[in-house]
């Protein structure tokens, strides 16, 4: 009783918890039946009893007969006995009504609180779980009802959040670290240059043009950084035709194809349609085609290209650079990763070129195929949905 009465002060602070909630619709219910079945009774008995009494063979006190009963009732008084049969029947109505309202209420408050122990117990341990805590797990053990799947369904937020805050965490360190990097040669440089009294003009331009490089590194990174966090949010999808969009990359990447005397072409079915963000889609060509031309040989080749599977746009970017060797393809997709080839090569970036790719392929509900032989090449397809259309502007599915 104590608990109930707080619960009914703390209702103004915090709000009716569950169980007086519970509480007030099973009494709302028991009310309601209650009611129903006295007012039942009670109708049945004022239509029932006074026909009942009638057919008593009951004779007056001036009837002579000589089989009258040995107790005589005076026929004026047969209505006041049916008033009063039914006046006792409503007043055991009432008190029948009080006392199942009564005993139903503190049963009802008993069994909830029972009933709604185990979520108690479940809301205690989810408390003490915090972002230090991640690691664990409530395990709940008991029948498989509706509390057990909520535990479960929070072990699998819990474990879903942990890779996330791990992810989250080995992303910054990384990208700490990358940034680390130019910031300390471009501070060296100002050091070495400033600490020399004998510096020249020269000695000035050529520290300009490393810190030119360097703050180009850095530019690139931080839109790399910022693709990496666009989400769903961020989106502004429409109808994209990709033959004009991959023509204009391999346009731009053609200059450096040629600077590596690396063949470039582009091979396409038929136009194609998908529905995407052509700011998002534009860097996943243009990340798969660099690659390709980047960690190929003298005289390779790079070949883009597009056909239809089913519902699907696809798009091949093939190489026959350097491959990637089998025991790091696993990890190619890995944020700030680097093969050892390309490190080998200096040809490697920040190692967060087809982590962007992977990522905005997803973003468009697509996916990525890798295949690799080293010393052979690498093909990277990628899946996008497909529109339908009659190329006026017109949308057939």
């Amino acid at each position: 009783m104590t608990k109930l009465m707080n619960a009914f002060r703390s209702w103004p602070r915090q709000g009716p918890t569950l169980r007086f909630r519970l509480l007030l619709w099973f009494l709302v219910v028991l009310v309601a039946t209650s009611v129903a079945l006295i007012l039942l009774v009670n109708t049945m008995a004022a239509a029932l009893i006074p026909s009942t009494i009638n057919i008593i063979p009951i004779y007056g006190a001036d009837t002579q007969s000589p089989t009258a009963p040995a107790i005589s009732v005076p026929r004026e008084d047969i209505p006041a006995i049916v008033a009063r049969t039914l006046d006792e029947v409503r007043t055991i109505s009432l008190v029948a009504l009080g006392l199942t309202i009564l005993v139903g209420g503190v049963g009802a408050y008993l069994l909830t609180g029972v009933a709604l122990r185990p979520v108690s117990r479940l809301s205690r341990e989810i408390v003490g779980i915090d972002s230090d805590k991640l690691s664990r797990r409530l395990l709940w053990q008991g029948p498989a009802d509706e509390v057990k799947q909520l535990a479960d369904a929070f072990d699998k937020v819990l474990e879903q959040l942990e890779r996330a805050f791990t992810r989250q965490g080995r992303f910054a360190a990384d990208a700490a670290h990358e940034l680390r990097t130019p910031l300390a040669i471009l501070r060296t440089n100002l050091e070495v240059v400033h600490s020399d009294p004998a510096a020249t003009l020269a000695d000035y331009r050529d520290m300009t043009t490393t810190q030119e490089r360097i703050l180009t590194r850095l530019e690139q990174l931080v839109s790399d950084l910022l693709l990496l966090t666009r989400e769903e949010q961020d989106r502004n999808f429409g109808e994209v035709y990709l033959l004009p969009l991959l023509e204009e990359v391999v346009a731009d990447m053609t200059p450096l194809a040629q600077e590596r005397g690396v063949e470039l072409r582009l091979m396409a079915e038929s136009e194609l349609a998908t529905r995407g963000d052509e700011v998002l889609l534009r860097p996943i060509f243009r990340n798969l085609v660099d690659n390709g031309i980047r960690y190929n040989r003298p005289g390779g080749r790079v070949l883009v290209n597009v056909k239809v599977e089913l519902k699907w746009a696809v798009i091949q970017i093939s190489d026959t650079g350097i491959g990637i060797p089998v025991e790091e393809q696993s990890r190619i997709l890995d944020r700030f990763y680097r093969p050892q080839a390309s490190r080998s090569r200096q040809n490697g970036g920040a190692g967060l070129g087809l982590s962007i790719v992977s990522h905005l392929v997803y973003l468009h509900g697509g996916h990525l195929e890798i295949e690799s032989t080293p010393g052979v090449g690498s093909t990277f397809t990628v899946w996008l949905p497909k529109l339908n259309t009659d190329f006026t502007g017109s949308m057939l599915d």
